[in-house]
């Protein structure tokens, strides 16, 4: 019976490690999805200013990966279009972050169990 006992706390243990770490890259990802609705948010400004003006073509690095001239209002269809999806990977991501925290609370729950 402690045999088994160590073990499973063992297990516990590892699962806490490792719910641990996809924890923290949840949340890196998190932080990434947010710095770039932030970019695309930013290009989107600029680009409805310059459909009011002469100037009807931006350069944008967040359509293609890599910079392109593109027309204002293409432009902003595009980065509509890439904001929903990227608000979308940063929603399910939160979702993850939060069922990731509640296995690591029940987790420690149950490594403190196994102890007494």
């Amino acid at each position: 019976r402690l045999v088994r006992s160590l073990r499973a706390k063992s297990n516990k243990e590892q699962q806490l490690q490792e719910a641990t770490e996809h924890l923290s890259t949840s949340k890196q990802f998190a932080e990434e999805m947010q710095d770039l609705i932030e970019q695309i948010e930013y290009e989107k400004e600029q680009a409805e200013a310059a459909k009011h003006t002469k100037k009807n073509r931006l350069v944008s690095g967040l359509i293609q990966g890599h910079k392109q001239e593109i027309k204002a209002a293409e432009l902003l269809f595009r980065l509509q279009e890439e904001l929903r999806i990227v608000k979308g990977k940063l929603e399910e991501s939160l979702i993850e972050i939060s069922q990731t925290e509640m296995l690591i609370h029940n987790t420690k729950d149950d490594i403190k169990g196994l102890s007494e």
